[in-house]
């Protein structure tokens, strides 16, 4: 595989391990006392920000705009630096945030 392909696949399937992460973190409304529709409700609110990038991957996939995927994806990652203040506790989500985000717009200042 050339540097080419790795340089553009890596980014991507990071990116898809990263909003697998993030969704895993939905998960923690199951097992409650409320019904299984608020159950479902909650989830699905608490999934908002993994659809959005979701959302956001694949329309940069699609239209070979990487650097859309590259400037969100870093730009939630320093926006949750900021509004957290703790680096501490919050690298585990804002760090991968920020490298697959530069990985996105070195992968498009490549091509």
């Amino acid at each position: 595989m050339n540097k080419q392909k790795i340089l553009f696949w890596t980014p991507r399937i990071l990116a898809i391990a990263f909003i697998l992460f993030l969704t895993m973190f939905s998960l923690d409304v199951f097992g409650g006392s409320e019904s299984i529709w608020q159950q479902i409700g909650g989830f699905f609110v608490h999934s908002i920000p993994s659809f959005v990038l979701l959302a956001i991957l694949l329309i940069s996939w699609k239209s070979s705009r990487g650097y859309v995927a590259g400037f969100i994806f870093t730009g939630a990652g320093i926006y949750w630096l900021i509004v957290s203040r703790s680096f501490v506790s919050t690298w585990p989500i804002s760090l991968p945030a920020i490298v697959v985000g530069l990985l996105f717009l070195w992968d498009w200042k490549s091509r």
